[in-house]
């Protein structure tokens, strides 16, 4: 884990990494941390993102909580991840279509002979067909 940081320099943290750090900070909602018992600190931790932080008091344990996220999105970043989908969801990707199937268009599969199967490839006369239809 990394150790927390008194000195951080916030103005050095790159403006694309702080806009998906607002963003995860939003989808957290309100941060509370509380006192651990057993390591007697303020600890902070939440479901989607599964770091912890940890200060000698509350805002200590909460910046220390940030600086960790913005090093996660950085790793993300670095390693062409999405910086926080995949920070917490766990899947994902910059490539097309990863993990989802792409949207196709509803249809049923008829058995036809092969001589109109070649000239419906061939020709494709969809409007025609459809005005038969009608």
């Amino acid at each position: 884990m990394q150790e927390f940081d008194r000195n951080f320099n916030w103005e050095a943290v790159n403006p694309h990494t702080l806009k998906f750090l607002e963003s995860g900070l939003r989808t957290m909602g309100e941060i509370k941390p509380w006192v651990d018992d057993k390591i007697h600190k303020w600890v902070y931790t939440h479901a989607l993102f599964r770091l912890y932080g940890v200060g000698r008091t509350p805002e200590e344990a909460i910046d220390h909580y940030k600086q960790l996220m913005v090093a996660k999105i950085e790793e993300n970043i670095q390693n062409r991840r999405q910086p926080l989908e995949l920070f917490y969801r766990q899947y994902g990707g910059y490539r097309k279509n990863a993990g989802r199937r792409p949207k196709i268009i509803p249809s049923i599969r008829v058995s036809v002979p092969k001589d109109i199967a070649l000239w419906l490839k061939a020709e494709a006369p969809w409007d025609a067909l459809r005005q038969l239809k009608e």
